[in-house]
């Protein structure tokens, strides 16, 4: 059943000097205790995620996983194996929209495992997918953390109650994370919530590939995005997950090229 849709928050560009002055606020699955929100915090409706526009080639890279990122990361499919696909192969991927080989080998089966427990099957939802990582990621093909600084971060989203960043802190806290870039308490709690995972609590879980490729999945779940993409509606794709059309030469691009690499 589709959840009701999620009100929409102001959308961001990153530009130049953000990109420039990068700071990681926290390691991948950081430990770190998040302050909660009171019980009338609490009911604050989640916002939409907002991807950050981040041009190829200006992505921030993660360090490598340790054992506990590989062990969430790596588990099987509820069937208890990875399925082969019929799709195209990773590296047949990588050359259509211009990544890494290796980058594509490692996080699309992750991302592919996570549409399929969604019921996303089809190859149109995988294009889409595909096209949707390296538009808000860039070709580095991985989770990224959205590109800032502590003071750049609570500009943007400190007090905004569209977000559910009720407490002080939770600008810089609850910046972008992900494949699509995850941001807000409100958005934090909700997808925690509805996966399973302390999101809200350590909200640098955002960036292990299995988490990200499920918060992906599922929202392209919830806002219909695979029935815009098995009709070839790819403007409208593009308008679920952005809110607009940031980035839509980038994605068009890719779209086509994949489309093309399908039919052989």
């Amino acid at each position: 059943m589709r959840l009701a849709p999620l009100t929409r928050a102001a959308r961001r560009v990153v530009g130049p000097a953000a990109v420039a002055s990068v700071v990681a606020l926290a390691a991948v699955g950081t430990n770190t205790d998040v302050p909660q929100p009171t019980s009338a915090q609490a009911s604050v409706e989640p916002a939409v995620i907002q991807p950050t526009v981040v041009q190829p080639g200006a992505t921030e890279l993660l360090p490598l996983r340790s054992t506990a990122d590989r062990e969430v990361d790596d588990r099987p499919s509820r069937s208890g194996a990875r399925p082969e696909t019929s799709w195209l192969p990773p590296h047949q991927i990588a050359k259509a929209v211009g990544a890494p080989a290796s980058d594509v080998a490692e996080h699309w089966p992750v991302v592919e495992e996570a549409l399929r427990e969604e019921g996303m099957n089809d190859d149109r939802t995988r294009i889409a997918a595909v096209a949707t990582i390296v538009t808000e990621v860039g070709t580095g093909f991985r989770p990224i953390r959205e590109h800032g600084g502590d003071g750049y971060f609570t500009q943007m989203y400190e007090g905004r109650s569209d977000l559910g960043n009720t407490q002080p802190g939770d600008g810089a806290r609850y910046h972008g994370r992900g494949y699509i870039q995850l941001t807000g308490r409100a958005n934090y709690r909700s997808y925690g919530d509805r996966l399973g995972v302390a999101l809200e609590r350590r909200p640098g879980l955002a960036l292990r590939p299995a988490v990200g490729a499920r918060v992906l999945a599922r929202y392209f779940k919830e806002r219909g995005i695979d029935d815009h993409a098995r009709r070839g509606q790819w403007r409208d794709v593009r308008l679920e997950v952005n809110g607009g059309l940031n980035g839509w030469t980038t994605y068009e691009r890719t779209v086509s090229s994949l489309l093309r690499a399908s039919q052989g």
